[in-house]
C-alpha cells in the first residue's frame, strides 16, 4: 500500500491471476482512540495505529456513494509490518505465525477486501 497526497488517501494494490487490482482509499477523520489491529496484516498497533479506511464500490453502487470500509494500519504500511519478527514496542504481529504464513494472510484478506470493493 502506498500514500498518495500523504494524510487521507491511499492505493491497495493486489496481485491476482490477471495482473495488479489497485483501490484508492479514503481514510476517515481520526484513528482509533485505543489499541487496535489491522484487519488485513492483523498487526496490533498502539493507540493511532490504526484508522478506518474506505473504498467507493465498482459501478453504479459506487456512483450511488456506496463504500466498503475496514480498518487498516494508520501509515499504511501492511507489507512491512507482517515482516516483523519480533513484536515491538509500536508493532505487535500475529504470535505463533511465522512471516510467510502473516504474509499469505495478508495477501489473502487484501484480495478479499478488493473483491468486495468490485463485487
Amino acid at each position: 500500500m502506498t500514500s498518495t497526497d500523504g494524510a487521507d488517501r491511499g492505493v491497495l494494490l493486489v496481485p491476482g491471476d490477471d495482473g495488479a487490482t489497485g483501490v484508492v482509499l479514503r481514510a476517515a477523520n481520526g484513528t482509533a482512540r485505543a489499541a487496535a489491529m489491522c484487519a488485513l496484516c492483523r498487526t496490533t498497533h498502539s493507540v493511532g495505529g490504526v484508522g478506518l479506511f474506505a473504498a467507493p464500490r465498482s459501478g453504479a453502487k459506487g456512483r450511488q456513494g456506496d463504500t466498503v470500509g475496514t480498518y487498516i494500519c494508520a501509515d499504511l504500511s501492511c507489507a512491512e509490518h507482517v515482516r516483523v519478527e519480533k513484536a515491538t514496542a509500536a508493532l505487535k504481529p500475529a504470535p505463533g505465525m511465522t512471516v510467510d504464513e502473516r504474509r499469505a494472510g495478508l495477501r489473502e484478506r487484501a484480495a478479499e477486501f478488493v473483491a468486495a470493493v468490485t463485487a
